[in-house]
Order: structure tokens, then C-alpha cells, then sequence
């Protein structure tokens, strides 16, 4: 019976430049997906820096539109109570009632100005302040809601003596004539009060009640023109803002 001899297969030896080439490849692989998920990355962050820029640049803007029409209806409140402080230093102010009743209106009127500040309340939230690589404007933007944040403070407080204005209020003022002063349909911010129409008169002319009416109206006075100083800065460094976006972000910002 004949016996088939299977041939021996020859096992061939690699070179050390075949596994170096091998190594070489593999590396290049791993490498170059590497590479690719971080540009990958990088195009994502990218892209979040820019909807993110785009909609703070959209805040801004609404913030400046506010700020304008804010700091008009200030001026106005401010005129009118500077002629209240220049009425009671006044020695004939007993013949001007229907004038003071208008006026005194005005102490507790503080137009509040409140910042669109959604993108940077979620930016703060989300730790997305990583995406703006723009430390400049990112250091501009905290010093602008920090400012806000300021202004806000002294907004609230004209709040903490309201009780007792009010009482002052009753004691002085006739509350129907007070009430009547009180425009029903106002068509704007300018008028929410009515001139009187009639004589009103007033309950007392106690000189303790009218040193007190003096100092709130001092006081009230001196809040407005303070807040009037924190919105000019608010609207100016906006406008700072503004203007480097566009020079920084102008291609992205036609694009949103």
C-alpha cells in the first residue's frame, strides 16, 4: 500500500522591517483617527461658540433697545421730581395743590430696566463659557451683568420704606383726589397720572408731615439720578459689546 508523504510547508520568517511597517500602519491609524475626532471636536465646539455668540448678540441688542426707552422714561420721572423738591421749598406751596398731588405721583414711579439675560444665565449654569475663547469679551461680559447685578440692588431699594410713604400719603393727601390722579387707559408710560382737572385740597399742612414729604422726595430724587448713572453705563458698555462682536463675528452673525 503506497504512503502519501504530505510536503512540509515552509514557514517564513518576517523581516524586522515588515513588523516595523506593520507598527508604522497601525500607529498612522490610530493617529489619524485621533486627529480626525478632535478636528471632529473642534468643529462642534466651535460651532456651539457661535450659536452662543449669535444669541448673546441678540440679547444685547434687545438690552439696548430697553435701555434706550428705560433711560427716557428716568429723565422724565427725574424732571418731575426735581420740580416736586423745587415745590416744597416753595413759600406759596399752600396755593399749589393741584400741582403737588400731581407731582408726589412720581415717588414711588421707578421704571425698572430688566436685562434679556438667557444665553448668559445658561452659559454660566451649563460651564459653557468654554466654548468663547475670547477672554476679552468674556471679562466684558461678566462686567456687564455684574453691573446689572448693581443696578438691580439699588432698584430694590426704593421698596423698603413704602409703608411708610403711604402713611405719609394718607395723612396729607385726600386718597379719592390722590386716586383720581390715576390714568384708567393709559396709552403709554407717560400717562399713567392725569393733570388735576379740579381744585383738590389738601387733609394737613403739618409742617412734620411736609419735612417728611421734603426728604422723600429728596431721597427719591437722589435714587433716580443714581439709577440713571448705572443705565448709562449699562447701555455704554453694551454698546461696547456690541460693537466687538461684530468686529470679531460678523461672518457668523449673517448666518443666524
Amino acid at each position: 500500500m503506497e504512503v502519501h508523504k504530505h510536503p512540509h510547508h515552509v514557514m517564513h520568517s518576517k523581516k524586522w522591517s515588515e513588523y516595523l511597517l506593520e507598527f508604522a500602519m497601525l500607529f498612522l491609524a490610530v493617529f489619524l483617527g485621533f486627529v480626525a475626532e478632535n478636528y471632529r471636536e473642534h468643529l462642534v465646539e466651535k460651532k456651539q461658540e457661535h450659536q452662543y455668540i449669535a444669541s448673546l448678540y441678540d440679547d444685547l441688542r434687545v438690552d439696548t433697545t430697553t435701555l434706550n426707552a428705560t433711560i427716557l422714561q428716568k429723565k422724565w420721572v427725574i424732571s418731575n421730581l426735581d420740580s416736586l423738591n423745587k415745590l416744597l421749598a416753595s413759600p406759596d406751596l399752600h396755593r399749589q395743590n393741584e400741582q403737588l398731588y400731581f407731582l408726589e405721583r412720581f415717588l414711588t414711579k421707578n421704571e425698572m430696566f430688566n436685562t434679556q439675560d438667557v444665553t448668559f444665565q445658561q452659559l454660566r449654569s451649563s460651564g459653557s463659557f468654554r466654548y468663547i475663547n475670547n477672554l476679552a469679551l468674556y471679562k466684558k461680559l461678566s462686567n456687564y451683568y455684574s453691573l446689572y447685578n448693581h443696578y438691580q440692588t439699588l432698584i430694590e431699594s426704593q421698596f423698603e420704606n413704602i409703608n411708610t410713604l403711604t402713611t405719609m400719603e394718607a395723612s396729607l393727601f385726600d386718597g379719592k383726589d390722590l386716586n383720581s390722579l390715576n390714568s384708567s387707559s393709559p396709552n403709554s408710560f407717560y400717562t399713567l397720572f392725569k393733570r388735576p382737572q379740579t381744585n383738590l385740597h389738601l387733609v394737613t399742612m403739618d409742617d412734620k408731615t411736609l419735612n417728611f414729604l421734603t426728604v422723600k422726595a429728596g431721597n427719591a430724587l437722589l435714587l433716580q439720578q443714581t439709577c440713571l448713572v448705572f443705565l448709562d453705563r449699562l447701555k455704554e458698555t453694551g454698546s461696547v459689546l456690541i460693537a466687538d462682536i461684530e468686529k470679531e463675528y460678523e461672518p457668523i452673525l449673517n448666518d443666524f
